[in-house]
């Protein structure tokens, strides 16, 4: 049924997920993710301004981790900053500060 309605229809928003994990040296393996949210049509903010169609958030993150026991040993991640979203700006900093503690806790 949904299948039908589906058909003639437009999308005004998509979230792409992409996750892969490849192994590395021992039992270590590195997982990479990359999430793309897309909006397609215009939209008005909590103040009326028009935003245009475009990429709403663009992140890709890479992790090192040995799972046994779990351990996260690196973090690489990629900041494609899109102007209106504020909120990667803040978690991209929790995420910088997350891979200086990790650093910070191997240099011992």
């Amino acid at each position: 049924m949904l299948d039908n309605i589906l058909e003639n229809k437009i999308k005004i928003h998509t979230r792409d997920i992409q996750l892969a994990t490849y192994p590395h040296t021992g039992s270590r393996v590195i997982v990479h993710g990359v999430l793309k949210d897309k909006r397609y049509i215009r939209i008005f903010d909590v103040t009326g301004a028009v935003i245009e169609p475009g990429i709403i958030h663009h992140m890709d993150v890479k992790l090192l981790i040995k799972p046994v026991p779990k351990d996260l040993k690196s973090l690489d991640e990629k900041n494609f900053l899109i102007d209106s979203c504020r909120l990667w700006t803040r978690q991209g900093a929790k995420m910088k500060s997350l891979e200086q503690a990790i650093k910070a806790r191997h240099s011992f």
